[in-house]
């Protein structure tokens, strides 16, 4: 098998798109032969239900199961029973009871380090394996920061997003001060992207000019469409739904372009 590359997909501020970015991208490598896992992290469970998981507490098969089992100092559960499949993708949900979890880990010895208990018995199956992250910075997000290798930032052309990414740069120079030394940043990905608009063309400046010099930030922006929420709605990727749309050719073109600037794998 290949070395496996973990990486966060993570902003600061909410409604960016990131469960939406972790599934096309995902779907896209998965279709060029890659051997990808997306595992969500984020108590909203909005990855989850894009693939039809339920958000109440009481189903089983999530990402808590083998956190629990870490925590408690047990042997993991088999991967069978909460990696789940859709097509050429795998995936390990989350649901409701992941911020139950999340409360009872603030007692737990190297509570930081739990996910990547996790990750590291089952990271020799896949190339790549996208950690959806929570728009906060908590116990969760933590944890993804240190299990992870990388960390791919999804903003949007707003002020607030914008600061958002500002925040999430200075919590990866913590982690990497503190808990991961060699956590990098992939690049930055402007999504929900609205063509022609003054508004839009000054914050993809003000970007560049706060991060350019020092972070990639991707020449491909996902343009804001009524396709992608429709896509969410029949719990499909964007390729599945439109495969001729904007958005889908906008994510086909960052796909391509996220294996030429960070594939390394064949």
């Amino acid at each position: 098998m290949s070395e496996c590359r973990i990486i966060s997909v993570a902003s600061r501020k909410g409604g960016v798109g990131k469960s939406t970015t972790a599934r096309n991208l995902g779907y896209y490598l998965a279709e060029q032969g890659k051997r990808v896992l997306l595992v969500d992290i984020d108590s909203q469970g909005n990855l989850s239900t894009g693939f039809g998981e339920p958000k109440i507490a009481t189903v089983g098969g999530t990402i808590v199961d083998p956190m629990w089992a870490v925590m408690q100092d047990e042997q993991l559960p088999t991967s069978e029973t909460f990696i789940k499949h859709s097509g050429k993708l795998d995936y390990i949900p989350c649901n409701e009871s992941l911020a139950a979890l999340e409360l009872q880990m603030v007692s737990v010895i190297q509570r930081e380090f739990t996910l990547k208990s996790v990750l590291d018995k089952i990271k020799s199956e896949y190339q790549y394996i996208f950690l959806d992250c929570g728009p906060s910075l908590g116990l969760m997000t933590v944890n993804a920061l240190v299990a992870s290798d990388s960390v791919l930032i999804v903003s949007s052309p707003e002020e607030d997003s914008n600061t958002g990414a500002e925040l999430l740069v200075k919590s990866i120079q913590q982690i990497r001060r503190n808990l991961n030394k060699s956590l990098e940043v992939e690049g930055i990905l402007m999504n929900m992207v609205v063509e022609r608009s003054v508004l839009t063309r000054d914050i993809l400046q003000k970007t560049y000019d706060t991060f350019g010099e020092v972070i990639k930030i991707y020449d491909t922006k996902i343009p804001r469409t009524l396709q992608i929420g429709r896509a969410k709605l029949e719990q499909k990727s964007i390729f599945e739904y439109a495969s001729k749309s904007k958005a889908a050719i906008a994510f086909e073109n960052f796909g391509k372009e996220f294996l030429a600037i960070g594939g390394m794998f064949e």
